[in-house]
C-alpha cells in the first residue's frame, strides 16, 4: 500500500475510533467516501454527526454555530463550524433552485437528499465564498413545545403545503396538514409557525399557514374575525357577506377542505406575523376536534357540491360560477383519488 493510501487509511480509523469530528481535521463527508473506496481495507467509520441537534437547547445551538458563519467564508471554513451539510442544493439537483447568484445550497436538518433544511441553510456564490445564512436569526422555539422529530416533519409539511391556487390545490394535503396541527392547539400551532420563518427567510412558502389558520379556527357563522387576513388580493373576491363563507378562502363541504380562489392577484402587506398576532388578540376559538377524512363517493361528495352550489351560501354567478363549480369538481377528484391511494395496499418485494 503506497504511503498516500497508508496515510487514508490512519485518518479512517482515527475517526472510527475516536470522538474527533470530520470537519475538525478537514474533511468533508464526499472527501471521506472518496477514502474508504481508493484504500485497499475497508474501514466503517462512525462520524459523530454534528449536524443532529443535542443538548438542553439542541436547536438554539445550532443556530448559534450558524451565527458564527459568515459572509465571504469558504467551504472548509463553513464546515468546520456546522459541519458537513446534510445535502447540497444546485442547479443540476431535482429540488427547484431559484436562488439569484448562488453556486449552491447548504442545507442542514434535511431528512433525505431533497428533504427540506429545518436547521437552515448556507448560500455559496458563483467564487464558493458564503453569500447568505438563514437559521441564525430571532427567537428558537423552546424544545419542551414540540420534540425535534415531530418539529422537522411538520416544518418539511409546511414547506410542502398546498397554496392559494386552486386549480392544483389538494384538499386530502390540506386535510391531512390540518389533522397534523390541530392535536397541538394554537400556541403551539404558531410557535411552529414562527420556527418555520426562521429557518427560512424570505423564502417560505406562507401559504400553508395561512390555510391552517382558516382550517383550524373555529370562527361560527361570523367571518368577520378572519377577514383580510391575506398575502395578497384573492381571485374572486371573498363575499360581502362573511357569513357565506366564514373561514374564506376555505369551505368545508362534507368535511372536505375545499379552496375558493383561483389564485392572489396580487403581492399584499399582510405578514404571517400580523396574522398570528391578530388571531392571538382576538382569541379565535381552536377548532375542538381533528379533521375526520371522509369515506365518501365520489359521488355522494360530488352532490353535496351540488346542494352548496345550489344554496343561498353560493355568491358566485354567470361565468364565473361555472368555473368555479369545474374547479370545485376538480378539486373533489383529487381528494377521492388521493385518499384511495393512500389506503390501497402496498405491494411487498
Amino acid at each position: 500500500m503506497c504511503s498516500c493510501r497508508r496515510s487514508l487509511l490512519a485518518v479512517a480509523i482515527l475517526l472510527a475510533f475516536s470522538n474527533i469530528d470530520a470537519a475538525q481535521i478537514g474533511y468533508t463527508a464526499t472527501s471521506v467516501e472518496w477514502l474508504t473506496i481508493t484504500t485497499d481495507v475497508v474501514a466503517v467509520a462512525k462520524i459523530k454527526d454534528v449536524n443532529q441537534p443535542r443538548g438542553d437547547q439542541p436547536r438554539k445551538q445550532f443556530a448559534e454555530r450558524m451565527g458564527a458563519v459568515k459572509e465571504g467564508m469558504s467551504p472548509m471554513q463553513v464546515t468546520k463550524i456546522l459541519g458537513s451539510p446534510d445535502t447540497v442544493w444546485t442547479e443540476k439537483t431535482k429540488t427547484p433552485f431559484r436562488f439569484a447568484n448562488v453556486s449552491e445550497v447548504w442545507c442542514y436538518g434535511c431528512d433525505g437528499d431533497y428533504g427540506f433544511p429545518t436547521l437552515g441553510r448556507v448560500e455559496f456564490d458563483l467564487n464558493s465564498t458564503v453569500k447568505n445564512v438563514v437559521g441564525h436569526q430571532g427567537q428558537v422555539i423552546d424544545d419542551e413545545i414540540v420534540d425535534e422529530e415531530l418539529l422537522r416533519k411538520l416544518l418539511g409539511d409546511l414547506d410542502s403545503a398546498p397554496t392559494f391556487y386552486g386549480r392544483r390545490y389538494d384538499p386530502y394535503d390540506m386535510m391531512q396538514l390540518a389533522r397534523d396541527f390541530q392535536p397541538l392547539g394554537q400556541a403551539k400551532t404558531f410557535a411552529v409557525f414562527r420556527e418555520y420563518v426562521r429557518v427560512t427567510g424570505s423564502r417560505m412558502n406562507e401559504d400553508g399557514m395561512y390555510l391552517l389558520i382558516f382550517c383550524l379556527h373555529d370562527v361560527g357563522t361570523d367571518g368577520s374575525q378572519l377577514s383580510g387576513l391575506f398575502p395578497g388580493v384573492p381571485v374572486p373576491a371573498p363575499p360581502k357577506d362573511t357569513g357565506k363563507a366564514p373561514r374564506f378562502p376555505i369551505k368545508y363541504v362534507d368535511g372536505v377542505p375545499l379552496l375558493l380562489t383561483r389564485g392572489l392577484d396580487a403581492v399584499g402587506d399582510i405578514e404571517i406575523d400580523f396574522a398570528i398576532k391578530k388571531c392571538e388578540k382576538a382569541k379565535i376559538p381552536w377548532m375542538p376536534e381533528q379533521p375526520q377524512v371522509n369515506d365518501k363517493s365520489r359521488e355522494e361528495l360530488l352532490n353535496a357540491l351540488k346542494a352548496y352550489t345550489e344554496s343561498a351560501d353560493w355568491y358566485f354567478s354567470g361565468e364565473e360560477s361555472d368555473y368555479m363549480q369545474k374547479m370545485l369538481s376538480q378539486q373533489l377528484d383529487r381528494y377521492v383519488e388521493h385518499r384511495d391511494e393512500s389506503r390501497a395496499p402496498q405491494c411487498r418485494e
